[in-house]
C-alpha cells in the first residue's frame, strides 16, 4: 500500500510512504479448505489443506493457527481425529486413514484459548462439516467369503453355483479392479479317500486291536485238573 501525509495539501517530507497490511487474526466463518475435498481409500492415506483468512477475508500469511479436525463415519458412526500440520504459512494440513467405506462428514474448528484459563473455545471452520466419500480398498482373499449350496455338495450333469462375497482388508464389500479374475477349480478325489478335513486338522489314529489270549474249554480245563490230582495221588503213594 502507499500512504500519502498531507499538510495544508502539501506532503509531507518522505510521502507518499510505502505500508504493509498484515492480515488480522483467523476468523473461523472464513476458514476452510483449499479445495473440495477428493474421494479416499480405505485403509490409504488421504489429506487436504485448509487457508486460513481474517474477518476481512484476507489470507493469512503466518502460522501460529490451532486446528481440530475429525472424521466421522455417517453409517458406523466411528469417528477418527485427524493429523494436523501447521505449515507456517497461513495453511493447515490435515492428513487421515479411514477404515469404513461410504460417506463421512469431515468437521474441522478453530481452537482459541478462553478467557480466564477457561477450557479452550472450539469454532466450526465456514462450511463445515464437509462431505467425503470413502470408497473400499483392494480386495483381499484373506477376508472374503465363499458361499452357497456348490460349496459343498453338486449333482453330475447339473449346475452348481458358488457365492464369493468381496471384502477389502477392512471388510468392506469391494470389487475387483481392472485386469484382476476370480478363478475357481474342481479337483477330483480319487475314489475311496476321505474328504479334506477344514481348518488342516489330521486325522485320528486308531489304536491297535489287541486279540486277548484263547480261553480253554470247560471240559478241557476239568481234564487237566484231573491229570493233577491223579499225579499228586501216585506221589503219595510212593
Amino acid at each position: 500500500h502507499t500512504c500519502v501525509v498531507l499538510l495544508r495539501g502539501e506532503p509531507v517530507r518522505g510521502s507518499p510512504f510505502s505500508l504493509y497490511v498484515e492480515a488480522g487474526g483467523a476468523h473461523a466463518p472464513r476458514c476452510g479448505p483449499a479445495a473440495p475435498l477428493a474421494d479416499a481409500v480405505a485403509g490409504v492415506e488421504g489429506s487436504f489443506v485448509l487457508v486460513c483468512r481474517d474477518q476481512a477475508g484476507n489470507r493469512m500469511r503466518r502460522g501460529g493457527v490451532r486446528i481440530a479436525a475429525q472424521l466421522l463415519c455417517e453409517a458406523s458412526g466411528l469417528a477418527q481425529h485427524g493429523a494436523v500440520t501447521d505449515h507456517g504459512d497461513g495453511s493447515i494440513g490435515v492428513r487421515y486413514r479411514p477404515e469404513c467405506a461410504g460417506p463421512h462428514a469431515v468437521h474441522c474448528w478453530l481452537v482459541t484459548p478462553a478467557d480466564h484459563g477457561g477450557e479452550p473455545v472450539c469454532t466450526p471452520l465456514g462450511g463445515s462439516p464437509y462431505a467425503l466419500h470413502v470408497n473400499a480398498g483392494a480386495v483381499s482373499a484373506a477376508a472374503s467369503e465363499a458361499g452357497g449350496a456348490g460349496i459343498s455338495r453338486a449333482r453330475a450333469g447339473e449346475e452348481a453355483r458358488v457365492i464369493v462375497r468381496l471384502r477389502d482388508a477392512f471388510r468392506n464389500a469391494a470389487t475387483l479392479a481392472d485386469g484382476e479374475h476370480l478363478v475357481a477349480s474342481l479337483r477330483l478325489r480319487p475314489p475311496g479317500s476321505s474328504p479334506a478335513r477344514r481348518g488342516g486338522a489330521s486325522p485320528q489314529r486308531r489304536r491297535p486291536v489287541v486279540a486277548p489270549p484263547p480261553r480253554r474249554s470247560v471240559s478241557a480245563a476239568a481234564e487237566s485238573d484231573r491229570a493233577a490230582l491223579e499225579a499228586a495221588a501216585l506221589a503219595a503213594g510212593e
